[in-house]
């Protein structure tokens, strides 16, 4: 929601609270004390994948702060990710730029956080609300890239500045804790953080999922293919869909497919050229899928995942948080790398692959992507998908 002059005024006033603060402005990680932190904050109001990456956090900051309590500052949308999740003790909803500021400046002010680590925020709201709302000790890594860096406790620490450049997004995430340990202050552990992202649904999770639904599954193995991404350079092709569902009918391999309300329009002409062909090969053929394109919100979208054999999918929320639930996944990569942004899991015994092909473009252009069917993922064919596919059913029957 932007409301002209809010902005600025917002910022204006955060500059005279930070000037207010002392001689040198707001304390940094120097005069704060590990032994008085019993209430700490954690800060996601940015995208899916973002939100589900950085919960890698969570457990190694449990292990250094045993008896404290936890509360968690989540983008409205994703709040089903951490509903069912014990290690916090609150969950409250950001419900967007500006939008039912008070109410959320109010529950803030309630929660009183003694330490507040912003994993990834909106500028340029949630570092005033949280610094008005008496949030103690912001920290960001990185500094660079907010026009608040005076709000911030560690604003002076060399190595919390910029994002390390190569390293995979969870690695960089991590590093907030290494802005804690401090001498003086907490010990790092000398293996380092070995933490990924985990993510925790409730155990009749699958009650939520429609009649339907449960009636087509019917307690039978099944896979998750989500084909689309939100950005259309990342999506994977219709034509190799299509083609990989003749495989699945091939080989009796039951397929859900699943999308977001938007992605309707554009799955549909594909499913319906598949069932179409199906139809000519026999009348009385079954299709071995099922659409739930934007059918299921995000908490019934868990606990379908949950219970999967596989999931398939480009780098995509809905690809991590497969990863994070423990499933076995196949990512579908091109646009983007692996290295730095592919799925992560806590469990190094799961399953889980990624078909990696090379930019076609250089520069890529990413969300300014000019082919209405990016170069770069044709790259994933139906044939290769299939064949990695049918390696993890065998290695998940193992």
């Amino acid at each position: 929601m932007n409301i002209p002059g809010l902005d600025a005024l917002i910022t204006g006033l955060a500059q005279r609270w930070a000037k207010r603060q002392g001689p040198t402005g707001v304390a940094t990680l120097d005069a704060w004390n590990p032994a008085t932190t019993h209430r700490i904050l954690l800060v996601l109001t940015t995208g899916l994948g973002d939100a589900i990456f950085s919960s890698a956090v969570i457990d190694p900051l449990k292990q250094l702060f045993p008896q404290a309590e936890f509360g968690l500052l989540v983008r409205h949308k994703w709040q089903a990710l951490y509903a069912a999740d014990s290690r916090l003790h609150c969950v409250i909803p950001y419900y967007g730029k500006y939008r039912r500021y008070w109410q959320t400046w109010r529950t803030l002010r309630r929660f009183n956080a003694d330490l507040t680590l912003v994993l990834h925020a909106n500028d340029p709201d949630v570092l005033p609300l949280l610094a008005f709302a008496g949030c103690r000790y912001l920290v960001r890594v990185p500094v660079a890239g907010t026009r608040y860096p005076y709000l911030l406790a560690n604003r002076l620490q060399p190595a919390d500045q910029q994002t390390m450049p190569g390293w995979h997004y969870v690695e960089n995430r991590l590093r907030i804790l290494d802005s804690l340990c401090t001498p003086g202050k907490l010990v790092r552990p000398q293996a380092g953080w070995s933490a990924g992202p985990r993510l925790c649904v409730g155990p009749d999770s699958s009650a939520s999922l429609p009649a339907t639904l449960q009636a087509w599954l019917g307690g039978q193995p099944y896979l998750v293919l989500h084909p689309h991404a939100a950005d259309r350079y990342k999506s994977w092709p219709q034509a190799e869909l299509k083609q990989f569902l003749q495989h699945c009918q091939q080989q009796g391999v039951r397929v859900i497919i699943t999308g977001t309300a938007a992605d309707q329009a554009i799955l549909a002409p594909t499913l319906l050229a598949a069932q179409a062909a199906l139809s000519q090969q026999s009348s009385a053929a079954v299709p071995v899928w099922r659409s739930c394109v934007g059918e299921l919100n995000l908490a019934q979208m868990l606990a379908l995942l949950q219970r999967a054999t596989l999931v398939i999918a480009p780098d995509t929320g809905i690809l991590h948080a497969a990863a994070a639930l423990g499933r076995p996944v196949l990512g579908l990569y091109a646009a983007t790398d692996a290295a730095q942004v592919g799925p992560r899991r806590q469990q190094s015994g799961q399953l889980v692959q990624v078909l990696q092909r090379p930019q076609t473009c250089t520069p890529c252009l990413e969300k300014k992507c000019p082919y209405l069917i990016p170069l770069c993922m044709q790259q994933l064919t139906a044939d290769a998908v299939w064949h990695a596919t049918h390696s993890l059913l065998i290695a998940a029957q193992r």
